[in-house]
């Protein structure tokens, strides 16, 4: 490990060297470690496994999923990039409209790849993004992520809000688990 580079809701972000890869890597982990709640360490894992099953140019690419001293971590791929709530903070003025419209093309693909694959984001939010030195946005932070199969276990329960307030969809934002899906991510969109 290297540097911690962010905290978030449950989870630190560290820049590191992967000794088995040799190479730098994006060090994901759950802050509260191996005392992290079962619920915790599933929707971490879950999180990790459906980020696998994703493979586009504007999703942060998984390198490795595994576990040490009892901490599971996700590896991903770094990028030189800014969180886009962080970059529209420090602007004094508006990113141009058609700047605006390519980040929109791009994290719509973005979603369409996620949901062809049955994966809901659930939290497409201004700091769900990174914006690349290229100009292209990166959706990040699926740790709210819904497999629309009903077949497999959630992690969610109903009648809890999950996500940003004021990007979630009505029935996010009132825990209506049931009725959430791609146009929930739609909405988000919409909003950033």
């Amino acid at each position: 490990i290297q540097a911690e580079l962010e905290r978030g809701t449950g989870y630190a972000l560290y820049s590191a060297m992967h000794s088995g890869l040799g190479r730098p890597v994006l060090l994901k982990v759950i802050t509260a470690g191996a005392s992290a709640t079962p619920q915790a360490r599933q929707r971490f894992v879950q999180e990790a496994a459906l980020l696998r099953t994703l493979d586009h140019p504007s999703v942060q690419t998984v390198l490795e999923v595994g576990e040490a001293a009892g901490q599971p971590y996700v590896a991903l791929e770094p990028a030189q990039a800014q969180r886009l709530s962080v970059l529209l903070q420090q602007r004094t003025d508006p990113l141009p409209a058609m700047t605006v419209a390519q980040i929109a093309l791009h994290l719509a693909g973005a979603l369409e790849h996620a949901h062809e694959r049955g994966v809901v984001h659930r939290d497409v939010s201004l700091g769900s993004v990174l914006l690349q030195s290229n100009g292209v946005p990166l959706l990040t932070d699926f740790g709210y992520t819904k497999d629309v199969d009903p077949s497999l276990p959630g992690v969610a329960q109903t009648g809890r809000c999950m996500g940003t307030p004021g990007y979630s969809a009505p029935e996010q934002a009132t825990g209506q688990i049931a009725l959430i899906g791609p146009a929930s991510d739609i909405y988000g969109l919409g909003a950033v």
